[in-house]
């Protein structure tokens, strides 16, 4: 739209970690965790006994908003402990967000296959690709990982930016 501009909403910081009580409670990432982990559970306190499963919670899910709301809901049935333990099956254990929210953010997998239904299938191809870094890569990867000369791997990553499946950091 005319005037509409576009804000990032990059990942939450979190804290090493060995952090302590204190460190890792003024992270945004550990705040939001305890924050939503008291309303669903009103007897949850950040304390020495959980804060390191909370920011290995945090840690793992890289500070995404939504994937550590899922987790923070989990502990109305659940350690802390339990949950940074199951983390692996993420897409099932992260599986019951609240009802009121719109279907494709009730659940990870949810979010994460409404936005990839979004992409082209040039888009598609070329994020399937770039799965295999674990983290980042610079463009020159991307173009020998992900480039067959059947796509605009540039265009594809501007576009993934674009549709923030991709981060893009200067540098």
């Amino acid at each position: 739209l005319d005037g509409e501009q576009v804000r990032r909403v990059a990942s939450l910081a979190t804290p090493d970690a060995d952090a302590s009580v204190d460190v890792a409670g003024a992270s945004a990432a550990v705040r939001l965790f305890a924050e939503r982990a008291v309303a669903h559970e009103s007897r949850f306190v950040l304390d020495d006994r959980n804060v390191a499963a909370v920011v290995e919670i945090c840690r793992h899910l890289d500070g995404i908003p939504l994937a550590i709301e899922l987790a923070a809901a989990r502990v109305r049935g659940m350690a802390p402990a339990e949950i940074a333990r199951r983390l692996d099956e993420r897409f099932r254990l992260l599986g019951a967000g609240s009802r009121r929210a719109q279907e494709r953010h009730r659940t990870l997998f949810a979010a994460v296959s409404w936005s990839h239904d979004l992409l082209r299938e040039d888009e598609r191809v070329v994020f399937r690709r770039l799965a295999v870094f674990p983290a980042s890569f610079d463009l020159a990867a991307g173009e020998a990982v992900a480039g067959d000369g059947a796509v605009d791997v540039v265009d594809c990553v501007l576009r993934l930016v674009d549709r923030s499946l991709l981060g893009y950091e200067p540098d």
